[in-house]
């Protein structure tokens, strides 16, 4: 994978595409690391190396995702067996996110949680001793604009960019749901919060331009400095609607040490709502 990759750089300056020099010293990785990676003779990449190559080839989000996802094995992985009650469809990507050693959460239209991995809860302080047989019930725009959660002050000054970020994902992926009762029950319990009531104002009043979602995030990750989050989202259509699976991915070596310290303290492990197994 990493040779093809490679290959597909080109240097217009010198007409040629990157050689292994090239893309050693763009990742700050030696020679013999990139050709004993493209050989196959090196398996289990640190997360430090996946991030310092997929930053040197310039990946979009989807492709930082798979190449993750291939890079740790996790597309051989079998999923975990759940309850004979739940989707098929679903329970595949149950299992991925389970197994991806990334946070990763499953939410439908209206950005309910159907489903969560330990990283993903972890990362947020989200404790799972409170909900009996692995129930998730929440909402993540509640979570991000209730002053009380873990997610709003963990964000700390950086909340009002990335809350306005969910708040218009919101807006787009509930559209289709607009006329349904569950859509105006749950606008009018966010409506309660004024975080979140000044930004869907806001969205009104903005072109489709000006809320296009940016996969990026950066803020002050609890005094040790910017953590930066690339967020990777895969539609899902099943047989039970569309769903939306969002897989985040480090951009530095902050974000990278944070994931590989959650990794070893979180089960492999998916936490998932009633709405899941219907």
């Amino acid at each position: 994978m990493l040779k093809t990759l490679r290959r597909q750089k080109y240097d217009p300056i010198i007409g040629k595409v990157w050689s292994q020099d090239r893309l050693a010293n763009e990742a700050n990785l030696s020679v013999k690391i990139i050709g004993d990676i493209e050989r196959g003779r090196r398996v289990n990449l640190d997360r430090n190396t996946l991030t310092d190559l997929a930053n040197a080839l310039n990946l979009n989000t989807l492709e930082r995702f798979y190449f993750h996802r291939i890079a740790t094995g996790a597309h051989l992985q079998s999923p975990p067996a759940l309850n004979d009650s739940t989707s098929g469809f679903l329970a595949q990507k149950t299992g991925l996110i389970a197994k991806i050693q990334l946070p990763a959460y499953i939410h439908d239209n209206m950005l309910n949680i159907i489903a969560a991995n330990s990283i993903w809860l972890n990362y947020y302080s989200l404790t799972t001793s409170s909900w009996d047989n692995k129930i998730l019930p929440d909402n993540l725009i509640r979570m991000l604009v209730d002053p009380h959660t873990s997610i709003y002050q963990q964000h700390g000054a950086k909340w009002l960019s990335i809350a306005r970020k969910i708040v218009y994902r919101f807006r787009a992926y509930s559209m289709a749901d607009m006329t349904t009762d569950d859509y105006n029950q749950t606008l009018s319990q966010l409506m309660a919060f004024d975080g979140f009531r000044t930004l869907w104002i806001e969205s009104l009043h903005k072109s489709q331009q000006h809320w296009k979602e940016s996969p990026m995030y950066d803020y002050d990750y609890l005094g040790q400095g910017t953590i930066r989050l690339i967020s990777v989202n895969e539609h899902l259509v099943s047989e039970h609607g569309d769903f939306y699976l969002t897989t985040i991915t480090p951009g530095n070596r902050l974000a990278v040490r944070v994931f590989d310290k959650l990794s070893r303290n979180s089960p492999a492990d998916v936490y998932r709502t009633k709405l899941f197994a219907e």
